[in-house]
């Protein structure tokens, strides 16, 4: 399942990455307060949160074999054995 992907991939990311993915995207704190409890611009917490998803992204397709339909959306392709 790709839920089991993420302990494995977060820990590559670099700290920032994890960070902000751990704190947005896994436990529900808006990008605004994520802003303001790191001392960041609302633009500078935007801009890294779309790097940081871009990245893991890009690790999920290159590491476990995640592909993308037609309009962007991520699909688990099941590795064969």
């Amino acid at each position: 399942e790709l839920q089991a992907s993420l302990p494995r991939l977060l820990p590559k990311l670099s700290t920032k990455d994890r960070h902000i993915i751990e704190h947005c995207d896994l436990n529900g704190l808006t990008q605004f307060e994520y802003a303001r409890c790191n001392k960041l611009s609302l633009p500078a917490t935007k801009a890294r949160l779309r790097r940081a998803r871009l990245e893991l992204k890009k690790r999920l397709i290159n590491e476990c074999n995640v592909k993308q339909d037609h309009i962007g959306v991520c699909c688990f392709k099941r590795i064969q054995a």
